[in-house]
């Protein structure tokens, strides 16, 4: 029964991503943000196609690392890239709040490292576990900067801390084999995964 819920999760997520890339395609403003955007949804929906493409041609999901590991980093790498270039527009005083709150923001890599290491304790894999935790330490600590920075981007900044926030839980409540809550964060992500799009687009006030 949990493999069937699994499958329709992955058919329903690249229906999702689906649907997100080419909303995201058709956005005008901030250009350079929306194209990023694509890149790290499209890498993600590449990542599950391949994973459900797996099981269905041969009857098991992949057990080592896979080319799905790899997209999944990439959409990592791809918000990370956002996160650097948003800091280059930066004005003096978002960069002294930002410095304010470094220490601070140091609390996203910590957390980052001690969700992999019960990740590693409970189901092994720490190969795997290292290819995912640096970029997520760095992409939490710059996007928690980022939001102590203020300014034009923040709810973006802030939608994309709960992003990854849920990631680390979808992760967490799998290696106990918390299958409800699995499915209730999973769902729940995707759900804000559409909150992208309004948050990346900065209002008129902000601009001004």
């Amino acid at each position: 029964m949990d493999t069937i819920f699994d499958i329709v999760s992955c058919i329903i997520q690249l229906i999702v991503l689906g649907v997100l890339v080419v909303w995201l395609v058709r956005q005008t403003k901030e250009p350079w943000l929306f194209q990023i955007l694509v890149g790290a949804f499209g890498c993600y929906f590449l990542g599950t196609l391949f994973w459900t493409l797996h099981f269905f041609i041969k009857s098991d999901w992949p057990r080592e690392f896979s080319v799905a590991d790899l997209s999944y980093i990439g959409f990592y790498c791809f918000f990370l890239t956002a996160a650097m270039k948003l800091k280059t527009l930066w004005s003096s005083e978002e960069r002294s709040r930002a410095k304010q709150g470094r220490f601070i923001a140091l609390a996203a890599p910590i957390t980052v490292i001690a969700f992999h290491v019960v990740y590693t304790l409970l189901a092994g894999g720490i190969v795997n576990n290292i290819l995912y935790c640096v970029p997520l330490s760095f992409l939490l600590y710059q996007s928690l900067l980022c939001f102590f920075a203020g300014g034009a981007y923040r709810r973006y900044h802030a939608v994309v801390l709960i992003i990854f926030t849920l990631e680390l839980l979808i992760f967490l409540v799998s290696s106990f084999g918390l299958d409800a809550l699995y499915y209730l964060f999973t769902y729940t992500q995707m759900v804000v995964w559409f909150f992208i799009i309004p948050a990346a687009i900065p209002s008129e006030e902000e601009n001004a």
